[in-house]
C-alpha cells in the first residue's frame, strides 16, 4: 500500500483530539531529561507530546502537568519560561 497522501495524526494530551499532526504543538525532554522544550524547528530525537494551538488545551496541559506525564519526565523537571510563553502565546490565538 502506498503512503502517497497520508497524513500523520497525534493526539492531544490535553483533550484528547487526534488532530493532524501539522496543527499541534511538539514538546519533547532536553538531553538532560531537566527540561522540557518545545519542538519548533524540526523533529527532535525521543519522545514527544502533542498539544492543540488552542487556549484550553494549553492551559490544561500547563494546569495539571500532563505534558510531563506523556513523556514520562523524572520529578523534578522544570518546564523553561520560554516554552511557557510558547504555549500561552500560541494559546491565546
Amino acid at each position: 500500500m502506498s503512503k502517497k497522501g497520508h497524513i500523520p495524526l497525534r493526539r492531544c494530551v490535553a483533550c484528547g483530539r487526534s488532530l493532524r499532526q501539522a496543527d499541534l504543538m511538539r514538546f519533547t525532554l532536553a538531553r538532560d531529561r531537566a527540561e522540557i522544550v518545545a519542538d519548533r524547528g524540526g523533529p527532535r530525537r525521543g519522545r514527544g507530546a502533542y498539544v492543540c494551538a488552542s487556549r484550553d488545551c494549553t492551559q490544561r496541559a500547563l494546569a495539571k502537568g500532563l505534558l510531563a506525564r506523556a513523556l514520562r519526565a523524572p520529578a523534578h523537571w522544570t518546564m523553561p519560561d520560554e516554552a511557557v510563553v510558547f504555549l500561552r502565546d500560541v494559546g491565546a490565538r
